[in-house]
């Protein structure tokens, strides 16, 4: 099961490798990946204690 709209490109039982592409999503848009944990000045085991959540518990935006 994929989080979005893709194809799994494997079979069940198949044998993969760690480097093997197992699935292919497209993202809608222009993806800009940032580091957040740098931009923030925090360590990246720390961010999760920056983040909240919307009202139905999606994790949405950082404090400030």
């Amino acid at each position: 099961m994929l989080p979005l709209p893709g194809k799994v490109v494997v079979n069940l039982g198949d044998t993969i490798s760690s480097q093997q592409v197992v699935a292919r999503a497209e993202l809608p848009g222009k993806v800009f990946p940032i580091n957040l944990a740098n931009q923030l000045s925090v360590a990246p085991g720390e961010i999760r204690e920056y983040l909240t959540k919307d009202q139905e518990g999606r994790r949405c935006c950082w404090k400030g």
